[in-house]
């Protein structure tokens, strides 16, 4: 009985597929690894076979990613295998089997599981803008700076004064990607070379740019007006902070996309300002047609800022041309700005 004992159990280590020796060869040095989250959509799968058993036979390989067999899209050796996807991982669970026949010729399973998050958007900023860029500001005007950038960030910009030192401005999301910040410019403030820096975070990512242009406030400067401005009442006196509405985002002949873009301007506190948008675009070169985008009235805030959407409607396409006219009023008295956009 002993005899047959001992012959059964030598055949059924001899034979491959049976029951795997103590020692199994293994799949070692996974990635991702077991159980790990929050994994790239884009991750390549692989791993390295323990040889300590025997070389692998290659050939025997058997690679399946959530059941579907890649094993023809993978790079496989005696010592190690590796998957790259050609489509992204859909989010949530991925599972792993590998199937082989080991250096001793046994058939061998291994598998493991990881977890694929959705991609997240990279936090970009597209363009950031003030109001200090074409003439100094003097005191008690309002200096204001707009970020155009991905929406639902955390937000900040950054003044480095004179290469010395830094001020943080804290800013507000305004409408979707469209952030700003405001200062108050003291009688006593002095800014030879302002630095501006834009900076939004979110989700761990951070991005940063600077202005084109750097800024500069002084104590002798004049309250300035926007491109194409006309005052109405020039018999008025000056007031530190100009009635005429500066576009800050977008600026005078810069570019738009999409099927919408947020003004944001800058005028007095509390003016009202009576926003007109007009499109035109030409048909095969011949003719222009135009039409009113916007007829509105917004009031501008403690800071003088004022915002609105402008929906481009079906005059969205390249090329197409865009006339903004904005008109404050105040206590009796009206300014008003105007500038051009073009659809890139």
């Amino acid at each position: 009985m002993r005899k047959s004992l001992l012959a059964l159990t030598s055949a059924l280590l001899l034979t491959p597929g049976a029951i795997a020796p103590a020692m199994a060869q293994r799949v070692v040095n996974v990635s991702p690894t077991v159980n790990a989250q929050n994994i790239s959509p884009d991750a390549a799968i692989s791993g390295q076979f323990d040889t300590s058993s025997g070389t692998v036979q290659a050939g025997s390989v058997v690679i399946l990613v959530n059941g579907q067999n890649v094993t023809s899209t993978s790079t496989i050796t005696p010592n190690l295998f590796t998957y790259r996807p050609s489509t992204p991982f859909p989010t949530g669970p991925v599972n792993v089997q590998v199937e082989y026949i080991g250096g001793d010729g046994f058939k061998r399973t291994s598998s493991w599981q990881f977890q694929v998050q959705a991609p997240r958007p990279a936090v970009e900023i597209a363009s950031i803008t003030h109001n200090a860029a074409s003439s100094p500001l003097g005191p008690n005007t309002t200096f204001l700076v707009t970020i155009n950038g991905t929406p639902g960030s955390q937000g900040s910009v950054l003044l480095v004064r004179d290469g010395q030192t830094v001020q943080t401005l804290p800013v507000q999301e305004v409408s979707a990607g469209v952030y700003v910040a405001t200062l108050t410019v003291t009688p006593n403030t002095r800014l030879a070379e302002g630095v501006v820096v834009g900076r939004l975070r979110r989700e761990g990512q951070t991005s940063y740019a600077i202005a084109p242009q750097p800024a500069v406030f002084t104590a002798t400067a004049t309250a300035t007006t926007g491109p194409s401005t006309v005052v109405e009442q020039p018999g008025k006196p000056n007031t530190a902070v100009p009635l005429a509405p500066v576009f800050t985002s977008p600026t005078n002949n810069s570019t738009v996309g999409g099927g919408s873009f947020t003004l944001v301007g800058q005028t007095r506190p509390g003016a009202t300002v009576d926003i007109q948008v007009t499109g035109s675009t030409s048909i095969f070169g011949l003719a222009s047609v135009g039409q009113t985008l916007l007829e509105s009235q917004v009031t501008a805030d403690a800071n003088g800022v004022f915002q609105i959407n402008v929906s481009l409607g079906l005059l969205s396409g390249r090329g197409t041309r865009y006339t903004v006219s904005a008109t404050a009023s105040q206590d009796g008295e009206r300014a008003s700005s105007q500038m051009n956009l073009t659809h890139q």
